[in-house]
């Protein structure tokens, strides 16, 4: 039994050594953590380029009719302005499309930013659904946003997935696989 003393501290020391070493590495509570840039995902995501198209088509229609009821009460104003004698029922007429004409511009700017903020819920809907569906996937236990307003102050560059996130949900949205 005295030959093997001396080795029993540095053994145990050893084994001590090893055994935490082991734990650190193989922590069974260890959590798979990423963080994605918000914004670059949503300015990446071609589902908002697309909403983003549609809006600014449907504004442009609703302009066109702006322009067109502007067009009509200029040439209601020339004629009303040619006029020796004031007609008052095509003044009637006039004031009638003045007013209809602040109305339709009233609505289409409630409209405009109505489908705005629905498009821009669509396009965050979505993504929440394809991050859940790619930390799942790929065995994440969380994915924070970093997004610059204080939830995530720093993050580890290798844990930044955000380039993969917007070719994923790219592929998604296009009816690629999962």
């Amino acid at each position: 039994m005295k030959k093997f003393r001396p080795y029993i501290f540095p053994s145990i020391g050893v084994l001590s050594l090893l055994l935490s070493v082991s734990v650190f590495i193989f922590q069974p509570g260890k959590k798979n953590v990423a963080y994605v840039q918000m914004e670059s995902v949503y300015n990446g995501f071609q589902l908002k380029s697309k909403l983003e198209t549609q809006l600014k088509d449907t504004e442009k229609a609703r302009q066109f009719v702006i322009d067109s009821l502007k067009l009509q009460l200029h040439q209601m104003t020339l004629t009303l302005q040619s006029m020796e004698k004031v007609d008052t029922s095509l003044l009637r007429m006039y004031n009638l499309r003045q007013q209809y004409l602040n109305e339709q511009e009233m609505q289409f700017a409630e409209d405009n930013q109505a489908l705005a903020s629905e498009y821009t819920d669509q396009v965050w809907g979505q993504i929440n659904q394809y991050t859940r569906d790619y930390g799942t996937e790929n065995g994440y236990d969380y994915i924070l946003g970093a997004s610059g307003d204080g939830t995530v102050m720093y993050a580890n560059e290798t844990e930044d997935i955000t380039e993969d996130l917007k070719v994923y949900i790219n592929n998604r949205f296009n009816g690629g696989t999962k």
